[in-house]
């Protein structure tokens, strides 16, 4: 159907939206809809709404459950309180003290002084405001006192060789002899003693005990038993024993 413009009367086709003549705009006409068609479209909104509503709900559901369970956790869960060790009473002290000042320390090397320092440790804690502050730091001296000489022995000779626990052998004694000895590989060792901390004209050493039999300097197989003077983990002097 033709449009007839309103303004200049000129007819114009039925799809026009302007005049030809004049450029008036015409007012659009309500276009008519298949409401049949329309129906299944609103029909897959609404399921897909539906969906997303219940989905929705679903994971509201899941992170209210996490929440709680977290909650649950935390209200139930051990709790963990790092609470500062206290200091040993003074009784507690004093007892310590007293049996590690009745050892007897001589053969120590710095590895036995452990107790000593843990000791001497506890006793330093022991603040001055503290009405037993006095009496720790008595303590702390005596301690001190008699762990000195030993802690300066320890600095002159080095640390305690050790003896091997397969055969007793002492590696300073075993590389002395390699050098020394006429035909060392022809050796045999009888027996060897324990490592002790002894005092040779007012001087320390560590020393080791061992009887062997080798060859001299004709040959001859002989019988020997001798002591070893170790200091830093070498031998620096040796001795014949009788036997």
């Amino acid at each position: 159907m033709n449009i007839q413009c309103p303004q200049c009367k000129i007819v114009n086709a039925p799809d026009a939206r302007f005049c030809k003549n004049c450029g008036a705009a015409f007012a659009l006409l309500p276009v008519k809809t298949n409401n049949n068609s329309i129906k299944p479209l609103f029909w897959l909104l609404g399921l897909l709404g539906l969906a997303l509503f219940i989905g929705g709900v679903g994971i509201i559901n899941e992170s209210s459950n996490d929440k709680a369970q977290v909650a649950s956790q935390a209200n139930f869960a051990p709790q963990t309180i790092q609470t500062a060790t206290p200091l040993p009473t003074l009784a507690e002290l004093k007892s310590e003290t007293d049996r590690l000042l009745k050892l007897n320390i001589d053969d120590y090397d710095f590895a036995d002084l452990k107790p000593f320092d843990k000791q001497l440790d506890l006793l330093r804690a022991v603040p001055k405001e503290s009405k037993d502050y006095a009496q720790a730091q008595a303590m702390f001296k005596k301690l001190i006192k008699k762990t000195a000489p030993v802690a300066a022995a320890n600095a002159l000779l080095g640390a305690k060789p050790e003896s091997s626990t397969y055969d007793g052998r002492v590696e300073p004694v075993v590389r002395y002899l390699k050098a020394t000895m006429n035909d060392y590989e022809d050796s045999e060792w009888i027996e060897w003693s324990p490592v002790f901390k002894l005092k040779r004209q007012g001087e320390l050493f560590w020393a080791v005990r061992l009887k062997l039999r080798g060859k001299n300097a004709f040959g001859a197989k002989i019988l020997k038993n001798m002591l070893f003077y170790i200091r830093n983990n070498e031998v620096v002097a040796t001795q014949d024993l009788p036997f």
